[in-house]
């Protein structure tokens, strides 16, 4: 039996607020002193709940702390030894998120306790319940200044003091005591929290929001791509008359609202913007440190490069073209507007890359993939045909309303979008978004919008913590035409931002359609990289026009490059050496192009005359007999050279005579044409050798066989007695007997006249007498038989397919029905006969299928093994045995498989056991069910 009360486990992955903790594990109350039966409890504690802080990353919200274990308790003084618990404290969650600020803090509290038991336990413990100390907190705060609270915490309780006080201010910034000071970093609403614990340990809370005096503004600005030191400043959310700017590197500007600034180097400066409010009297200044210039970086693929003058050279970058960028300097290069610009430079010049450069978004389902989520908006989802003020988001536009276009998204032409219905009235925030963001860090803000609507009026801004940074965004009349706006914006002291895009009221009055895709807030900074072109001249020289003979080499020898490649390929060693070997078959001209250590490549040529061999006409390869002379003879040139000169009568002669004696002698004739050249040719004069005739050796073979003979050495053959071979007159016939028989050719080669006679004696063996033997025929009891067979060395039965050894001279045969084997037995002599035997399978007679009642394991050789026998031929098998107290002591599948009395590799005592059967045979199912004594 079991109890279960487990704690529950929290299984929420937290986002935006701290994390719950596991479940307690129950308790559990015994009032009996005897349990007959095993009994388990399990009183737990659930695990927290983790936090992957997605949302808000820097806001470090603790996961949930894991639950206690339960509580055991009894009236008796111990527990019995036949009930078990368990009452483990719950695993704490964790932070999942890698990428949150928060991945490295503690995770939220630690494991819960393991639970505890009690005994003599008397019911009720007590009867006064816990009485709650705290009824309310509040906050009471007071404006000190133009951003400054004064707060004061106030807490109703019943019977004791407050023992501490804890204040969050934006969760930014915390503060300990009862009250205490706040200058908030900007202008607008902000929330503050107060948390008070009293001396129990119990808790209550209040939030309240503090709306700070002042303006609510900021500053932008702009740089020049090609010239990052020139920076365009941009005021946004104050328009009273004071103005100052400092730009950090003693500049100082106090006329105009917007300026433009040329900085003289790179580096980090302060920029001050200053402006007062009349009417409330707070004058503010918006300091914020931001790097003016560029950082070096990779972003040209293409490294310092030699080309050869009069090619070209693309220049591959790395960069997003959508965000600006400028090469310089233009000269030769066919468009600089272009990421991979080609460059035509006739001489070594450096060009420079600046480019805009923005990292991942931080604006979590900014492109909409995961649909309406992780923004707000003062419009309402709808669904198509949209109503004004509201929005859909979906992958097409489709039935967004009348006459609107249908257009895709422009993430992948297949991802979502927000479409909108707008109807301008001011300062309506259409989408919003608050974003952790870095202090004294550049960002840029952007999204892409298109039209749905060819009379679109839609005015857009761009708004930062409510300040228009981008300010009447006109779309265009053309639809489904995305358009992107971005601005440059540095965080300052920030550590949030709320960043939104507002429609801004028209003249026009109708509502209008369009969308929006792609928003974007990414780090900011402008990128350099330089990348060398150097131009190359390449000059090669090979050797002089000559003449050759035909068939003669020469190398053409050829400088001034590191690689080679000549034209045509034919009659040369290599095309790619810079010396080949030319051997042309006729007058050819080469041309081989050089390329240098950098690419380029120059071209010379040379011609090789080729002067014809003469054309040789000799005798050919010739056959004479022994001691007889031939003439030879060649033609075709002037003069002839004939070798070896030993045998020859005129070795300068066109026609000498020779009577060599060796048996084959090759000739050679040069000859020498009018022109010089020379031309060879070659041919043997073969003498008739005295023939090698030869006859099959003496051979043994078996009876019913036909051996072949052999004889070699003539042209004609003659066997005798010739009604004994199965064709007297060729050179290799089959020996037609059954008898020991002396055989004889008459061997003649007619080219010059040699004849012999030979003899080989065929010699017959007998075959072996083959006997096959069967033990039993085959029934419901016995499901095998041994074969027996003998009279030969070697045996092979068949069919193998119920054979345990198809190769023994005894297998064992187990037939599912009546078979008849043979088998070849092969003697000594490599001769073989057959013989068979036919096993009955016989399955009309039923029987007992007993099994014997005891068995002496004690290792005499005599029944020391308990196994299934006189079953017949068992196709499937369970044979397993039980000792007294139900364990299984032995089981097998295998019917050959028995039991030797042991378990676990020791012998069990002797006594009674139980087996039982259950078996599928050739005569059917068998099931037996019995006692078995042990005897030792």
């Amino acid at each position: 039996q079991k109890i279960i009360t487990n704690g529950e486990n929290v299984t929420t992955i937290v986002q935006d607020e701290g994390g719950a903790g596991g479940g307690a594990g129950g308790s559990v109350l015994l009032f009996v002193n005897n349990y007959a039966g095993n009994l388990s409890i399990d009183a737990n504690g659930g695990s927290g709940s983790s936090n992957n802080n997605q949302i808000y990353p820097t806001r470090c919200h603790g996961p949930g702390g894991g639950g206690g274990g339960g509580f055991i308790g009894t009236s008796a003084t111990t527990l019995p030894a036949v009930i078990s618990t368990t009452l483990t404290g719950g695993t704490a969650g964790s932070v999942l998120n890698p990428n949150s600020a928060c991945a490295g803090t503690t995770n939220g509290a630690a494991n819960g306790n393991d639970g505890g038991s009690k005994f003599n336990l008397v019911i009720p413990e007590a009867t006064v319940p816990f009485k709650k100390n705290i009824d309310s907190v509040r906050i009471n705060e007071t404006l000190a200044s133009c951003k400054t609270f004064d707060f004061n915490g106030i807490a109703y309780t019943n019977t004791s003091a407050i023992q501490k006080w804890e204040w969050n201010f934006d969760n930014v910034s915390t503060a300990n005591g009862q009250s205490t000071s706040y200058t908030y970093p900007n202008y607008g609403t902000h929330r503050v929290k107060l948390v008070a614990t009293d001396i129990n340990g119990c808790k209550d809370s209040v939030s309240k929001v503090a709306t700070t005096n002042g303006i609510n503004f900021d500053f932008v600005f702009e740089q020049d791509v090609c010239n990052p030191l020139n920076v365009r400043f941009k005021a946004v959310g104050d328009t009273t008359a004071e103005i100052y700017w400092s730009k950090g590197d003693g500049t100082v500007i106090t006329t105009i609202r917007n300026p433009t600034h040329q900085y003289a180097n790179p580096g980090s400066y302060l920029i001050e913007y200053c402006t007062g409010n009349a009417s409330t009297g707070c004058i503010d200044t918006v300091r914020k440190t931001i790097y003016i210039g560029w950082t070096n970086a990779n972003i040209v693929l293409t490294p310092d490069t030699t080309i050869c003058f009069g090619t070209s050279k693309l220049l591959r970058s790395s960069i997003d073209s959508t965000l600006g960028f400028c090469w310089s300097p233009v000269s030769f290069l066919n468009n600089s507007g272009l990421a991979n610009p080609t460059t035509n430079t006739p001489s070594t010049i450096t060009y420079q890359l600046l480019a805009v450069n923005e990292e991942n978004n931080l604006i979590p389902n900014g492109d909409f993939s995961t649909g309406n989520t992780l923004f707000t908006s003062d419009y309402t989802e709808g669904t198509a045909p949209l109503s004004s003020t509201e929005y859909f988001i979906s992958t097409s536009s489709v039935n967004a309303g009348p006459s609107a276009a249908t257009c895709n998204d422009h993430t992948t032409g297949t991802g979502n979008m927000m479409v909108v219905r707008n109807d301008f009235s001011a300062n309506t925030q259409i989408w919003g978004q608050t974003v952790n963001v870095t202090p004294n860090t550049t960002y840029t803000f952007s999204a892409w919008f298109q039209s749905l609507f060819t009379t679109s009026n839609a005015q857009l801004q761009l708004s930062i913590n409510g300040n228009a940074v981008k300010d009447s965004i006109a779309l265009s009349t053309t639809t489904c035409t995305w358009q992107k706006y971005s601005v440059i914006w540095n965080s300052g002291t920030s550590t949030t931002a709320n960043f939104s895009i507002k429609s801004k009221a028209n003249t026009s009055g109708n509502d209008d359609y369009f969308a929006i895709d792609d928003i974007k807030l990414a780090l900011y900074s402008i990128k350099q990289d330089t990348v060398r072109i150097s131009v190359d001249t390449p000059f090669i020289d090979t050797r002089t026009d000559t003449s050759v003979c035909e068939s003669i080499a020469v190398t053409l020898n050829t400088s001034g490059a590191v690689t080679y490649s000549w034209t045509p390929a034919a009659g040369l060693s290599s095309t790619a050496v810079a010396n080949p070997v030319a051997t042309p078959a006729d007058t050819t001209k080469y041309f081989v192009t050089g390329t240098n250590a950098f690419g380029c490549q120059a071209t010379d040529s040379v011609t090789i005359s080729v002067k014809p061999k003469p054309v040789v006409t000799s005798t050919g390869d010739t056959l004479i007999c022994r001691n007889t002379s031939v003439t030879l003879f060649a033609t075709g040139g002037g003069s002839y050279f004939w070798s070896p000169a030993t045998s020859l009568d005129n070795p300068v002669s066109p026609n000498p005579i020779t009577n060599p004696t060796t048996v084959n002698t090759k000739y050679v004739v040069v000859v020498i044409g009018v022109n010089n050249c020379i031309s060879k040719d070659s041919f043997t004069v073969n003498v008739t050798p005295v023939p090698a005739f030869t006859i099959s050796a003496d051979k043994s073979v078996c009876l019913n066989t036909k051996p072949q003979l052999n004889a070699t050495g003539g042209n004609y053959y003659l066997w005798s007695p010739t009604s004994l071979v199965s064709n007297p007159n060729i050179s290799n016939p089959l020996a037609l007997t059954n008898n020991t028989t002396l055989y004889s050719v008459l061997i003649r080669d007619t080219t010059c006249g040699d004849v012999t006679t030979l003899t080989t004696n065929v010699i017959i063996l007998p075959t072996p007498t083959v006997t096959a033997e069967k033990e039993n025929d085959i029934n419901c009891a016995i499901g095998s038989t041994v074969l027996t067979a003998a009279g030969a060395l070697q045996y092979a039965w068949a069919p193998t397919s119920t054979l345990d050894n198809a190769a023994a001279a005894t297998p064992i045969a187990s037939p599912v029905n009546t078979t008849t084997y043979t088998v070849t037995g092969t003697d000594t002599n490599g001769c073989s006969n057959t013989a068979s035997v036919t096993v009955l399978a016989d399955y009309s007679t039923r029987v007992s299928y007993t099994m014997p009642n005891a068995f002496t394991p004690n290792g005499d050789g005599h029944n020391d093994c308990f196994r299934v026998k006189y079953f017949g031929l068992i196709q499937e098998l369970q044979f397993v045995i039980y000792n007294r107290w139900g364990e299984k002591v032995f089981f097998t599948t295998n019917p050959n498989e028995c039991w030797d009395g042991t378990y676990k590799g020791s012998p069990c005592d002797q006594g009674n056991f139980v087996y039982h059967i259950k078996a599928k045979t050739t005569c059917g199912p068998v099931e037996r069910k019995g006692n078995l004594l042990l005897v030792r």
